[in-house]
Formats: structure tokens, C-alpha cells, sequence
């Protein structure tokens, strides 16, 4: 909780959660270096440029506060990928390009292990209706099903519709050898994960689910 009476290089954003207000209290220029939303509320000819508040209605609580302290560190805390997924639509909503790679990183990391499994459908449903398609997180999460269901195809059945055709596309790729093992195998066997397939996965680089940023230099 931040008072109202904030210096000129904060802003504040104030949310109202169940009858409560919650005021967060956030640096100016960094908010609106990282966010467009936030630049053009804050740096524009709207109210909050004048004020340096803002208040908001739509958005959780416990998710802003996630935002702000990733703001605060730079780092993201522990969090399930339902919440991974939920701080990425918020990221979204708020155009914050930096933050959503942050989260594809995270979930990289978290989805190549070998414990990782299919998610909830809540979730997949989630992604698909409030994420655009174009996104990597789209691509990153199929990725990671499919070399889960590679000796599991009949799971697939189990999927939502889009989601599943997406996996689906990449059933053809070596998830059960790593590139090296692929690549030496003539006979491209996969019944059987290569001994350091975990260690090793052919998919595994966050760089693959980074954002395309357009060329504008004509």
C-alpha cells in the first residue's frame, strides 16, 4: 500500500477489489518504458498524465501485485502455469512485450522438465481464448504436450480442438532421441527416449518462443 501523495517520478494505480481499494505505487518512467498502455495513459493528454493515478476495476488484485514486484526485481516468483498464464494475458493486456518473454523463459524452463504433463483444460482454454494464436506461448505449450504424448497418442483425444490439432502438427518431430542421437540414427527409432534426452532436448531454447519484433526501417 503506497499514500496518495506520490513524488513526480511515481504513478499510481489503484484497483478496487471486493469494496476495497488497493494502491499500488509504481516508477514512472520505467512503467512507461516497458508498457505502451501505461505510456500513453501517463504520458498522453488523458487525466492520469495530470494526476499520476490511475484506477482500475478489471483486474485482479494478487495478479497486479505479481506485476509490480516483478517490476520491483526483475524476476518472476514461483508460480504455477495457470498462474504463468494468467500474469502473460495481463502482459497482454497491458502491451508489456518484455514481461511476456520473461514468462515464455520461465515456462521453457518448467515444461521441458520430466515431470511436466498436459495441463488442465481450464487452462488450455484460457491461453486459447485470450491470448492471440500468433503468440509463442501457443507454440511453446504444443511443443511440450506433444513430447509428452509421443508414446501417448491416444491422449490426444483428450485435448480441445484447436489446441490438439496444433500438438498434433508435431508429433513428426525426434521427441524421443535429442538432436545428436537423431542425427546418428538411420533409422530414426524413436520407441525409446535416448539416455540423455532430458538433458539434451531438441526443443529446449527459449530464444525459439521470443517474440518476432517487425523490422519498421523500410
Amino acid at each position: 500500500m503506497a499514500s496518495q501523495l506520490c513524488d513526480p517520478s511515481s504513478v499510481l494505480v489503484k484497483i478496487k477489489e471486493d469494496g476495497t481499494t488497493y494502491i499500488f505505487e509504481l516508477p514512472r518512467e520505467e512503467l512507461c518504458s516497458l508498457s505502451p498502455f501505461f505510456k500513453t495513459a501517463f504520458e498522453g493528454r488523458f487525466l492520469e498524465a495530470q494526476t499520476g493515478i490511475m484506477d482500475m476495476e478489471d483486474v485482479s488484485v494478487e495478479l497486479f501485485g505479481d506485476f509490480a514486484r516483478w517490476i520491483a526485481t526483475d524476476q518472476l516468483q514461483h508460480h504455477t502455469l495457470e498462474d504463468l498464464v494468467n500474469l502473460y494475458v495481463l502482459a497482454d493486456k497491458f502491451d508489456i512485450r518484455v514481461l511476456r518473454e520473461a514468462i515464455t523463459d520461465e515456462l521453457t524452463t518448467e515444461c521441458f522438465k520430466p515431470d511436466f504433463d498436459v495441463p488442465d483444460w481450464k487452462v488450455i482454454w484460457f491461453m486459447m481464448e485470450n491470448i492471440p494464436k500468433c503468440y509463442p506461448i501457443h507454440s511453446l505449450l504444443a511443443t511440450a504436450v506433444a513430447r509428452v504424448l509421443w508414446h501417448e497418442v491416444e491422449r490426444l483425444e483428450g485435448l480441445p480442438y484447436g489446441f490438439g490439432v496444433r500438438v498434433k502438427s508435431n508429433l513428426d518431430k525426434p521427441y524421443g532421441l535429442c538432436d545428436e542421437c537423431f542425427s546418428q540414427d538411420e533409422s530414426h527409432d524413436t520407441s525409446e527416449y535416448c539416455d540423455h534426452f532430458f538433458d539434451q532436448s531438441s526443443d529446449f531454447d527459449p530464444r525459439h518462443y521470443h517474440e518476432v519484433v517487425p523490422d519498421n526501417r523500410g
